[in-house]
């Protein structure tokens, strides 16, 4: 799984801990924060999607480098349709808080019980 969305202050600190240009650094934002097509981003700036992507995968590799515990990481699962919808709609509830402690609070009980149900099945 793969970093694929960040607010603007966790992409500000992550992005300040590399050796970005400001030019490159914009590139990766446009991408990872205003979720703007790799194609969009090259044709604004006038230059390949590859160039793109080497900024967005610089951003990547610092997340990843630093084990960050922020931004969205995008998931495909076979899930039971149960589960499935539950947590769509979590995932809904979660993008629009804009309250930090309630979505700090949630994502805990939701891991704990997550953990708990895996126990179970062991």
């Amino acid at each position: 799984m793969k970093l694929s969305r960040l607010t603007a202050e966790d992409f500000v600190r992550i992005a300040s801990k590399t050796k970005m240009g400001a030019d490159a650094q914009l590139m990766a934002k446009r991408v990872l924060v205003d979720q703007r097509a790799l194609s969009e981003v090259a044709s604004e700036h006038a230059v390949t999607k590859q160039r793109v992507h080497l900024a967005v995968e610089a951003i990547r590799k610092e997340y990843a480098k630093k084990h960050e515990q922020c931004g969205w990481i995008m998931a495909e699962l076979e899930l039971p349709h149960t589960l499935a919808v539950e947590l769509e709609r979590f995932a809904v509830a979660l993008a629009g808080q804009r309250d930090a402690g309630a979505t700090q609070a949630a994502m805990v009980k939701l891991a704990r019980a997550l953990a708990s149900a895996q126990h179970a099945l062991e």
